[in-house]
């Protein structure tokens, strides 16, 4: 059985990941988006409240899907963001725990997507305005108000190493 391999996106809304995600779905791997799986779970707007009581039932779901299909040997993209070093040790320690119930332990790569920041802003304006219907709903606001979260990727740390970037 091939290694298969996991791509990893990292970067803040509206800098491309998804765009660039499905660019490697077209070359076969099976992407899993978080915010896809959140608007056909529980449709596509809610509430903060919401969002955050409902975020951990959709992420122990894709991990536990992903999980099935690395185990059949098909790569995968987890369309994510990873937003926080915390979030990235978190999915780095899930997936090298894997390998107990694996012949191998996949190739991990961590696409780290960069974008001006005022760009991406109006890029999630743009999108709010032409939303198509499934297409969860992010307002500026959730824009604004999350970025102070968004901590990029640091290359020295152990398991933010393995890194395409991407300028977008």
């Amino acid at each position: 059985m091939k290694r298969p391999t996991i791509l990893l996106m990292h970067g803040y809304i509206g800098f491309g990941k998804t765009t660039i995600a499905k660019k490697f779905e077209e070359l076969g791997y099976k992407r899993y988006n978080h915010d896809d799986w959140m608007s056909k779970m529980f449709g596509d707007v809610l509430s903060n409240e919401d969002f955050v009581e409902r975020y951990n039932i959709v992420y122990d779901a894709i991990i536990k899907a992903a999980f099935l299909d690395v185990k059949a040997g098909k790569n995968i993209i987890l369309d994510f963001g990873f937003w926080s070093k915390e979030d990235r040790r978190k999915i780095w320690n899930i997936i090298t725990s894997w390998d107990k119930d694996l012949d191998m332990l996949p190739s991990i790569i961590w696409c780290n997507v960069r974008c001006d920041i005022n760009k991406a802003r109006q890029r999630c304006i743009d999108r709010d305005k032409n939303r198509k219907d499934g297409e969860l709903w992010v307002p500026v606001e959730v824009f604004d108000a999350k970025l102070e979260k968004f901590e990029p990727m640091d290359q020295d740390t152990e398991f933010e190493r393995n890194i395409l970037s991407f300028d977008n």
